[in-house]
């Protein structure tokens, strides 16, 4: 959808453009589009960490094909565990565990197999669960703020363009009115890529928080370990 979206955005705002008359030509200045992209790479080298930038080429990936928790799954193996662990005991849980796929359900698996208290395993995943959340807020942070630098990157391209314009007036009218139609493409840049593409992948990838922690909830509050009641009196 996010391809949809993308390609959907693009042909309605530049093919509405060619309708009245203009040209892709004309909207691909090179100027303004190293101010646009490189001064919104520049504030954000800036004010996010590296670990995150770093993540950049991955975040893009995430954001363009989401990957979806399979929480029906996950709470099928919570069932079916419990079920063998309740006939067997919570040690017939250590090969089983092998085959689990999501790695905090098989995290918390494992620590039930090596006898750690139930309370204890539910504070190690709360606060893994915690960890989780904060990373992935980080990570669509990064996309908020690309957002909000990008329009203002537009404004700085734009005003320094008509500074050399009206810096150059005097001359032929119909270069002046050229110079101040080109300047303002900078602004359109810098808009564009915020509301079409960086402030949607940021929408895009928070839906995904609340499913990943419903799904490593439902392995931490369902799952065997966590009941007092796992084994056969």
């Amino acid at each position: 959808m996010v391809i949809i979206g993308l390609a959907f955005g693009v042909i309605a705002i530049f093919g509405s453009f060619m309708l009245e008359g203009g040209t892709l030509g004309a909207v691909i200045l090179l100027p303004a589009m190293i101010i646009v992209f490189g001064g919104t790479a520049a504030a954000v080298t800036i004010g996010c960490s590296k670990e995150v930038l770093f993540r950049f080429p991955v975040l893009i990936k995430l954001a363009i094909f989401p990957p979806t928790p399979e929480i029906e799954g996950t709470i099928k193996k919570i069932v079916e565990l419990s079920s063998v662990a309740r006939k067997e005991g919570i040690l017939a849980l250590e090969d089983r565990a092998q085959s689990i796929t999501h790695p905090f359900f098989k995290k918390i698996i494992l620590l039930a197999v090596d006898g750690i208290e139930p309370e204890v395993i539910r504070a190690i995943a709360e606060n893994e669960i915690t960890y989780i959340t904060e990373r992935h807020m980080a990570n669509a942070g990064l996309f908020f703020k690309m957002g909000g630098y990008s329009p203002t990157m537009g404004i700085i391209g734009t005003v320094m363009g008509l500074i050399s314009v009206l810096g150059a007036a005097g001359g032929d009218a119909n270069e002046l009115i050229r110079g101040i139609s080109t300047a303002f493409i900078a602004t359109l840049w810098g808009v564009f890529m915020a509301n079409v593409v960086w402030l949607p992948s940021a929408t895009a990838s928070n839906p995904y928080i609340p499913r990943r922690n419903f799904s490593s909830r439902s392995s931490s509050r369902g799952s065997p370990p966590s009941n007092r009641g796992r084994t056969r009196p």
